[in-house]
Parts: C-alpha cells; structure tokens; sequence
C-alpha cells in the first residue's frame, strides 16, 4: 500500500515536470571540488604512476600529502583520485 501511494506520487510529481533523483547543486558542487583537488595532484600521481595503490598512498603519507579530510590516504583514496584523473 505504501509502495503504491508512493509510486503514484513520484509519477504525479514526473507529469509536473519535476526532475527526480540525480545531484543537487551541492552534490555537483563537490563533484566539481573533487575534480579539482585531484587535478592539483596529477604531477605527483603522474610521478608515482606504476605503483600499486598502496605504494602510493604510503609514499603519499610519506610526503605528509594532506586529504581533504585530513586523514591518511589508503588505496581505497587513491584508486577514487586515479578514476577522477582517468588514470585506473
């Protein structure tokens, strides 16, 4: 019963014009921070390229690269960087 009313309203809302789903402009507004973060570290991922992602994020770690969170890098963040740079 819920899933139906629910259905119908996103189909009312769908007729009316209204986009569903996808980012906000706070979700492209990180997005387009993330892209230019990782762009600023493309001559050191250029450099380290061949390594494995935990190579990197050592040698990231290393050289007290900061995060934007301000934690350590792990593989996990280097792979999403590389993926942002076209670089996977």
């Amino acid at each position: 019963m819920i899933s139906r009313r629910t259905k119908d309203a996103l189909a009312a809302k769908k007729a009316q014009g209204v986009k569903l789903g996808g980012l906000n402009a706070k979700g492209i507004q990180n997005r387009d921070e993330a892209r230019e973060r990782a762009e600023a570290l493309r001559p050191i991922f250029t450099e380290l390229a061949g390594n494995s992602a935990r190579a990197i994020a050592a040698a990231l770690n290393d050289r007290k690269v900061p995060t934007p969170s301000g934690r350590p890098w792990y593989a996990a963040t280097v792979i999403r960087v590389q993926q942002r740079l076209g670089m996977e």
